[in-house]
């Protein structure tokens, strides 16, 4: 709300960081809550998720993962995904 105030701008809101993102118990809210900030207050920006795609099995997961604008998605060898 401060940075739409200011009258700052915003391209993309990017969830990536030091571990996996999807991991987080309540990552679907996260993201609809994401989703709805961003529609409310910077709607031309795009959401982007950078996941190693181990969770995606998991329906709120991959419910979530549809949601957003960019799906960088980067499977491991040692991973696997049966969709």
């Amino acid at each position: 709300q401060s940075m739409h105030e200011a009258g700052e701008k915003l391209d993309v809101i990017t969830f990536a960081g030091n571990g996996e993102p999807t991991l987080h118990p309540e990552f679907e809210k996260i993201i609809d809550t994401t989703l709805y900030l961003r529609d409310h207050y910077y709607p031309e920006a795009k959401i982007s998720v950078l996941s190693n795609a181990t969770r995606i099995h998991d329906e709120s997961v991959f419910r979530a993962l549809n949601r957003v604008d960019n799906n960088i998605l980067a499977s491991s060898r040692n991973s696997r995904v049966d969709r």
